[in-house]
């Protein structure tokens, strides 16, 4: 089940400009439970122009490409593939902790060549917001030994959360992961440069105040857009906290 991660190859989106956006959604319950959200949006990748350099590309590959699908057919296809990380090959070496967490996500692959739809998510559906990092750290973990599996890793912030009384704390545990990241992106960097990485919350109360560098509050909702490019090599951050009612 491990070979769901290269259903699309993911790397793909680093040669196409602006073709990939990063949407992180958290919801939180009154009794601090609730869902955690982020999409990949990779709809870009169907544009006309980037299908040709793709297919290309693939061919420039010849014999020694491991790509299972013609990826210059993409606008023909149609996909909705839903996965559970609630399965036996993913439990596999985890303890019943371990377990009880990682069973709490889900993946959902939709590609719609039709409508120019591809896109990627997973849900997390907790009882407190500090079982999001686990589940992201356990996935890391049980991909660790699959060299196939996408690097999710380098194209979002693993959310460390926790909520105190009526305030939300988020740190980040990648303060030096990404630092050279930079460097060894190389040419490759400029591909990022509009690409966008944007977090909202979203509270059962009005939110009060924020040490969240650029976050903007409407209600009960705090929405912070950044520079994906800028979230991977840590030159934008996400910590802070968020005081709600």
């Amino acid at each position: 089940m491990k070979r769901v991660f290269i259903l699309i190859p993911f790397l793909v989106c680093l040669l196409c400009s602006s073709c990939i956006n990063v949407l992180e959604e958290i919801f939180i319950n009154k009794d601090g439970s609730g869902r955690y959200q982020v999409t990949y949006d990779m709809s870009g990748i169907l544009q006309p122009e980037n299908l040709q350099m793709i297919q290309g590309l693939q061919e420039m590959g010849g014999e020694e490409s491991n790509v299972d699908i013609n990826l210059g057919d993409l606008a023909n296809i149609e996909m909705d593939s839903f996965f559970s990380f609630d399965n036996e090959e993913m439990l596999a070496g985890l303890n019943q902790e371990q377990q009880a967490v990682l069973k709490k996500g889900s993946m959902q692959m939709n590609i719609s060549g039709s409508s120019g739809v591809m896109e990627m998510n997973i849900t997390v559906d907790f009882d407190n917001v500090k079982e999001i990092g686990s589940f992201f750290e356990l996935m890391a973990q049980v991909q660790e030994d699959d060299a196939s599996a996408l690097p999710l890793s380098e194209l979002s912030s693993v959310p460390m959360l926790q909520i105190t009384g009526k305030t939300l704390d988020r740190f980040d545990p990648q303060s030096t992961a990404n630092s050279d990241l930079q460097s060894s992106l190389g040419m490759m960097g400029m591909f990022f440069q509009d690409a966008t990485y944007t977090t909202k919350y979203y509270f059962p109360k009005k939110v009060k105040s924020t040490t969240m560098e650029g976050a903007k509050v409407d209600g009960n909702m705090l929405t912070i857009e950044n520079n994906l490019l800028d979230i991977m090599t840590q030159k934008a951050s996400l910590e802070g906290e968020i005081k709600f009612k």
